[in-house]
């Protein structure tokens, strides 16, 4: 085994932004064929399983309970969903029959990404490359901010 590099980690760093990036990109152009935000295909996926309250949605989504209210408003607005009964922690919500067609596309959209991914990558391949990436995310988010922290500051250190 070799010893850690961080200037093959900082490569590594850039690399991954890189392929998030492309990824993106590839997901907004296709998402945007129907409309749709990333935010917007969240909601609606997640809806797609079951009916949710904002909270739920938020916390299930990633996205914060700010956005979530706008994203909800305007999925609403576009009759995508609906508002359910009122649960213990406010009203719940649903897909809509169009909101329901939605989540079809973004499927589509999804499978079209996936479909891609598998030209170029053996499912294997695609394990590995997870394999890898879990053993990455491992590392806790306070380490790697307190890590940034002293580099901004001069400290150095190991990951």
């Amino acid at each position: 085994m070799t010893n850690f590099d961080y200037n093959d980690f900082g490569i590594l760093y850039l690399r991954l932004l890189n392929f998030k990036n492309r990824i993106e990109q590839a997901e907004r152009a296709l998402l945007s064929k129907h409309g749709l935000t990333r935010n917007d295909t969240l909601v609606i996926s997640a809806l797609g399983v079951s009916d949710l309250t904002l909270s739920e949605l938020g916390k299930l989504c990633c996205i914060d309970k700010s956005t979530i209210t706008k994203v909800v408003k305007k999925l609403e607005d576009n009759n995508y969903i609906k508002k359910t009964s009122e649960r213990m922690r406010g009203y719940s919500v649903m897909l809509t029959e169009k909101g329901k067609i939605l989540n079809e596309k973004s499927m589509e959209a999804f499978m079209v990404l996936n479909y891609s991914a598998s030209e170029f990558l053996t499912a294997d391949e695609i394990c590995s490359l997870n394999n890898l990436l879990d053993k990455i995310l491992t590392v806790s988010e306070d380490k790697l901010l307190t890590e940034i922290s002293n580099r901004i500051s001069g400290q150095g250190g190991k990951l």
